[in-house]
C-alpha cells in the first residue's frame, strides 16, 4: 500500500506553529527524514518562459536511511493561498521497495500510475494525518491497452523503442504542448519489461531539479529550459520534428506458441510371416536315417552389451565436450565481469566517490576499456591537485555515466578557476582594500566550484591551498622589497587573511603596525624600545627599518630644544577601555540573523550570508541562543585552520572559512556567536543561528527594553526612541527583515512596522470599514471546525473516564486508554492552532476594523522570513503622545 503526502501554503502545517508551505496532510507512517526528503522536490517553479498552467508528473528512487522508496508527484499550480500569493499543490504517492516488487510481471508501470491516479488539485482542510483507510494499493491499477500513442504522434509504432534503449544512459523528449508525456512514458515501459519501476522520469524538468535524478526527462517545447540539455550527452527525440527522429530498430515479431514437431528416425520394418502349425511334426529326410542331436550355440549377448556400453561412453565424452565447448566461455566471461566489478569497487574506495549509480552503470557495460578509461582520468585527477605545474589535460571516457560526467565538469570548472586567480593587474600600485574586494570574490567563486566537485566525494575533500600560498608568497615578497607600500599594516594583515585564513601574519608585520601606531610626540622609554626591536630584526625590510631610524632620529633632535630640566616622572598609565556590552542599547555592532526552513536546513542558510566582519586574531565567545554573553564561553582556534574548539577535548567545533561561518556546533541547537577584536574591546558582530526544532524565548538579548515614541499623523505613525538604532543593525539572513508588532495586552491587535530609510512608521494590517468575504468565510469556517474539536474533545475525555469501568482485558484497556489520550493531545494542540487563527481573523473581519495607530503599551516585535515565520526577537515599550482611540480587544 502506498502512502500520501501533501504540500502546499496554508495558515497552519501538520508540523505545530508553523505557517507558509509545507506538509499539511501525510500518512503517520512517512517518517520526519522521508518528510524532509520529499518536501525539498514539492518546489514550482515561477521564471519567465515557464508555464503556470504546467502540470509536473515525475517517478523518482528516494533512498533515506537504509531503505528504498518510490514517490510519485503531481505538483500544480493552485492558484492564491491564504495571504493573496501564488500558490501551489504537491500530491505524493510514495511506495516501499517491496510494494514494488509485487507489481513485476502484472503490467503496472509508473506512467501508468500517474495516468489513473485522481490527483488533489486544492487543498481548503485543516491540517490532519490521513486514515490507514486512505492508503492507495498500486495493484489497482490497470495496465494500459489500446491504440499506440507514438503512432499517432510520430507516425511510428516503432518509436517507442527509442525510449526503452536509451534506459541505461537517459534522454531528453522535446514534445508539443496537446501531446500527453505520460502516455508515451507508458507505452515505452511496457517494452523495458520488469526494469520498467527503475526508470526514473519527469514530465517537465524544474530550474532546482537535478538531470541525474531522471532517466527519462520530458520538456515542452517552449520550455526556457531547453539549453540546459543542449550539453548534456544524452540523445535528444524531439516530437516536434518527428522526421528528425531516428529510425528505430524493427521490433521483433512475436514467437509461435504452437509445439515443435519432432522428425522421426525411419526404420527397416521386418514382418513374420504367420504360418500355420501343422498338427503332425513334419518328417525330416536323411541319407542314412540318422538324426543328429542339437547343439545349443552362445548368445551374443555380451557383445551387444558392450558396444552400448561403448557407444555411452563416446557420447558421454562427446556431450562433455560440447559442454565444456559452450560454457567454458561463459564462466571465463563471468569470472572476468566479477573481476572488473572488484576492481571498479575498489577504484571508487581508493577515490573515495560515493556516486553508486555511475559504479552500477558502468559494471553494466562490462568493457575493460571503458574502466581504464575512467580509472585514467580519476589519476590524471589526482595527479593535477598533487601536482598543479602539471598540464591540465583530463582524458574523457568515450562514453560514461551522467554522474562522472558531472564529476569531470566540475572539476575542470574549479581547474580553470585556479588557473586564473591571479593578483589584480598593476596590483602593486592598488591599495590593500581593493586588491582585498577582487581576490574575496575570486576565492569565493573558487570555493563554491570547489564544493560542487567535493560533492561526489565521502568524505569530502579540502581545497589544496598551493595556489593561496603562492600568492601570499608573492604578497610578502612584495612588501619586504622596495619602497614603502601603499595602505596601513592592519588593511594587509586582513588582506593576507583573506587570501590564506589562518595564515600567520609575520613578526615584521605587527612590528609594522606598532611602529605606525606611534605619537608624534617625544617617544617613551618603551616606545624606543620599539622602534630598536624593529632595527635589529633580521626579516625586517629595509623600508620598515628606515621608518624606524627615521622616528629615533627625529625624537632625538627634539631633546636638545628641552631648556628646563624636568624631574622624570613616571608615564601615565595607559588608559584601558572598558570591553563593549553585547546587550547595551548603545552598541553598534552589526547583528545577523538567519533561520532554517523546510527547503533550506541551517548550512545552506549560513551559506547564503555575506562575509562578516572579522579581525585577524579575534576572539570568539558562544553561547545557546536566548543566553546572556556572561553564559557564553570563549573558543579558540584548535586543529584545522578556521575551526574553533571550547576545548581540545571537545567534541563540538565551529568552522569559519573567508569571512562566513559553514558550520555550527550541533544543527539541532539555536546559537549566540560573539565577534570581538583581539584586545576584546571592539565588538566585530553578532550572528544568532535559529533551528524550528529548539528556538529561544525571544532572539535579541538586551539589557533593557527598548522604546519607542509615537507621533501620530494622517495614515501612519512614525517611531523614535532606541528602537530605531536598534533596526538599523539586524539583518536577517541577506535580506532586510520587514517586522511587526503584537500587543502584549490585546493580542487581537497587530501592526506592520514600516523600516526603510533609517525611518520606522506603523501601519495597521485591516484598515476601518473594509470587511474580506473570503476571510469572513475562513472565519465560520474556522469556527465550525472550532466546535466540532471541542465536542470530540469532551466525547474522548468521557470515554477515558468510562472506560476503567468497562469488561475489556488489562492489555486492551491500556490500548484504548492510549489511542484516547493521543487523540486527546491531538485534539487540544489543533484547537490551540485554529483559535490564533480565529484571533487573527475577528481583527481583519470585524466592521469597524482598528484605528491606524499605536497605542501605549508594550508589544512583542517579530520578524519575518523570508518563507513567511515569524522569528520573535524581544518586547519594546511604545509610549504614545496622543493615543489613537481604538476599540476594546475583541475575545475569541
Amino acid at each position: 500500500m502506498a502512502w500520501q503526502l501533501i504540500y502546499t501554503s496554508a495558515p497552519r502545517l501538520l508540523e505545530a506553529g508553523r505557517t507558509g508551505f509545507g506538509t499539511v496532510a501525510r500518512h503517520r507512517a512517512v517518517s520526519g527524514l522521508l518528510v524532509a526528503a520529499v518536501e525539498r522536490f514539492s518546489q514550482f517553479a515561477r521564471l519567465p518562459g515557464l508555464d503556470t498552467r504546467r502540470v509536473i508528473h515525475s517517478h523518482r528512487i528516494v533512498t533515506v536511511g537504509a531503505s528504498q522508496y518510490h514517490v510519485l508527484s503531481c505538483i500544480r499550480d493552485a492558484g492564491s493561498d491564504y495571504t493573496g500569493r501564488t500558490n501551489h499543490l504537491a500530491h505524493h504517492l510514495i511506495a516501499e521497495a517491496r510494494e514494488v516488487q509485487a507489481l513485476l510481471g502484472t503490467g503496472i508501470t509508473p506512467a501508468e500510475v500517474l495516468l489513473q491516479m485522481a490527483w488533489q488539485t486544492h487543498w481548503q482542510e485543516t491540517p490532519r494525518y490521513f486514515d490507514p483507510a486512505q492508503e492507495i494499493s498500486l495493484s489497482s491499477f490497470r495496465p494500459r491497452s489500446g491504440s499506440s500513442v507514438w503512432e499517432r504522434v510520430t507516425g511510428k509504432r516503432e518509436h517507442a523503442r527509442l525510449l526503452s534503449a536509451a534506459v541505461s544512459r537517459g534522454c531528453y523528449l522535446v514534445y508539443p504542448p496537446e501531446v500527453d508525456t505520460r502516455a508515451l512514458f507508458s507505452e515505452s515501459l511496457i517494452l523495458t519489461g520488469n526494469q520498467a519501476w527503475q526508470v526514473t522520469l519527469t514530465t517537465s524538468l524544474e530550474p532546482n531539479d537535478e538531470g541525474s535524478d531522471f532517466r527519462w526527462v520530458g520538456m515542452p517545447a517552449a520550455s526556457s529550459l531547453r539549453a540546459q540539455m543542449e550539453n548534456s550527452p544524452r540523445p535528444v527525440f524531439d516530437l516536434t520534428h518527428p522526421e528528425s527522429l531516428p529510425t528505430p530498430e524493427p521490433i521483433p515479431s512475436a514467437l509461435s506458441t504452437a509445439p515443435l514437431k519432432r522428425t522421426a528416425t525411419s526404420r527397416a520394418v521386418v514382418t513374420i510371416a504367420e504360418t500355420p502349425l501343422s498338427s503332425e511334426p513334419a518328417t525330416m529326410q536323411s541319407i542314412t536315417g540318422w538324426r543328429p542331436t542339437p547343439v545349443s550355440r552362445p548368445a551374443r549377448i555380451g557383445l551387444a552389451w558392450w558396444l552400448s556400453i561403448t557407444a555411452i561412453l563416446c557420447m558421454s565424452v562427446g556431450g562433455i565436450a560440447w559442454w565444456w565447448k559452450q560454457e567454458a566461455p561463459k564462466q571465463q566471461a563471468a569470472r572476468q565481469a566479477t573481476d572488473l566489478a572488484h576492481r571498479i569497487d575498489d577504484l571508487w574506495r581508493e577515490h573515495h566517490l560515493k556516486i553508486p549509480a555511475a559504479a552500477a552503470w558502468l559494471k553494466g557495460r562490462n568493457d575493460l576499456a571503458l574502466f581504464t578509461a575512467h580509472e585514467r582520468s580519476l589519476q590524471q585527477m589526482r595527479t593535477h591537485l598533487h601536482q598543479p605545474q602539471a598540464t591540465f589535460d583530463i582524458a574523457r571516457p568515450e562514453t560514461c555515466h551522467d554522474d562522472f560526467t558531472e564529476l569531470l565538469n566540475a572539476f575542470e570548472a574549479w581547474a580553470t578557476a585556479r588557473t586564473h586567480l591571479t593578483l589584480p593587474d598593476s596590483w602593486t600600485t592598488l591599495p590593500p582594500e581593493e586588491i582585498s574586494r577582487e581576490m574575496e570574490s575570486k576565492l569565493t567563486q573558487l570555493s563554491r566550484l570547489w564544493n560542487t566537485h567535493a560533492r561526489p566525494f565521502s568524505p569530502a575533500p579540502k581545497m589544496p591551498e598551493d595556489a593561496t600560498t603562492e600568492l601570499t608568497s608573492r604578497l610578502l615578497e612584495h612588501l619586504q622589497s622596495g619602497q614603502r607600500p601603499l595602505g596601513k599594516a592592519a588593511q594587509w594583515q586582513q588582506l593576507l587573511q583573506v587570501i590564506q585564513p589562518g595564515q600567520q601574519i609575520p613578526d615584521w608585520l605587527k612590528q609594522w603596525q606598532l611602529v605606525a601606531d606611534l605619537p608624534n610626540s617625544p617617544l617613551s622609554v618603551k616606545e624606543r624600545q620599539t622602534l630598536d626591536i624593529t632595527l635589529k630584526m633580521p626579516n625586517s625590510p629595509t623600508w620598515l627599518r628606515d621608518l624606524a631610524q627615521e622616528r629615533l632620529t627625529n625624537d632625538e633632535t627634539k631633546l636638545p630644544e628641552i631648556t628646563q630640566v624636568v624631574e622624570p616622572t613616571a608615564p601615565p598609565a595607559p588608559k584601558t577601555l572598558p570591553p563593549e556590552s553585547a546587550e547595551s542599547l548603545k552598541a553598534t555592532h552589526p547583528i545577523f540573523i538567519v533561520s532554517d526552513t523546510p527547503a533550506l536546513p541551517i548550512s545552506d542558510a549560513l551559506a547564503l550570508m555575506p562575509a562578516l566582519p572579522m579581525a585577524p586574531d579575534m576572539q570568539l565567545s558562544v553561547s545557546l541562543a536566548g543566553q546572556s554573553e556572561a553564559e557564553a564561553k570563549r573558543w579558540k582556534p584548535l586543529g584545522a585552520p578556521g575551526v574553533y574548539r571550547a576545548g581540545f577535548s571537545s567534541a563540538e567545533s565551529l568552522e569559519i572559512q573567508r569571512g562566513r561561518i559553514l558550520r555550527v556546533p550541533d544543527a539541532e541547537k539555536s546559537w549566540r556567536i560573539l565577534g570581538r577584536s583581539r584586545d576584546g574591546v571592539q565588538l566585530l558582530f553578532e550572528m544568532i543561528c535559529l533551528t524550528r526544532r529548539s528556538l529561544p524565548p525571544q532572539s535579541l538579548v538586551l539589557e533593557a527594553e527598548p522604546d519607542v515614541r509615537v507621533k501620530q499623523k494622517a495614515d501612519s505613525t512614525e517611531l523614535t526612541g532606541t528602537l530605531i538604532p536598534l533596526l538599523k543593525r539586524i539583518s536577517l539572513g541577506d535580506i532586510q527583515p520587514t517586522y511587526r508588532l503584537n500587543s502584549l495586552k490585546h493580542p487581537d491587535q497587530r501592526f506592520q512596522l514600516l523600516f526603510s530609510d533609517g525611518k520606522a512608521r506603523v501601519v495597521t494590517e485591516a484598515k476601518p470599514g473594509l470587511v474580506n468575504s473570503t476571510q469572513m468565510n475562513r472565519r465560520r469556517d474556522v469556527e465550525r471546525d472550532l466546535l466540532e474539536l471541542k465536542r470530540g474533545l469532551v466525547a474522548d475525555e468521557e470515554k477515558l473516564k468510562t472506560n476503567d469501568q468497562s469488561n475489556l482485558t488489562e492489555s486492551l484497556k491500556a490500548e484504548a486508554n492510549r489511542r484516547l489520550s493521543d487523540g486527546i493531545a491531538d485534539k487540544m494542540s489543533r484547537i490551540a492552532a485554529q483559535e490564533m487563527v480565529l484571533r487573527d481573523l475577528i481583527v481583519t473581519t470585524s466592521p469597524g476594523g482598528v484605528s491606524v495607530g499605536l497605542p501605549s503599551g508594550r508589544y512583542a516585535l517579530l520578524a519575518i522570513g523570508r518563507d513567511g515565520t515569524f522569528i520573535r526577537l524581544c518586547e519594546i515599550n511604545a509610549v504614545s503622545d496622543s493615543a489613537p482611540k481604538t476599540p476594546p480587544p475583541l475575545s475569541p
